[in-house]
């Protein structure tokens, strides 16, 4: 479980590109190699036009 103040488990997932119009695969540590302590927010929505 991911807590405040605490370091992100290492995730992996599978994200839309619309640059490219195909699925990559996205990596925590792709944005913050060796966990060198620096901050990244990461948010999470649904597609647009969705009812929630």
């Amino acid at each position: 479980m991911a807590l405040v103040g605490q370091k992100a488990p290492e995730f992996e997932l599978q994200a839309y590109d619309p640059v490219t119009d195909s699925y990559t695969s996205v990596k925590l540590s792709d944005y913050v190699p060796n966990g060198d302590g620096k901050f990244l927010v990461v948010c999470f929505y649904p597609a647009d036009f969705t009812f929630v």
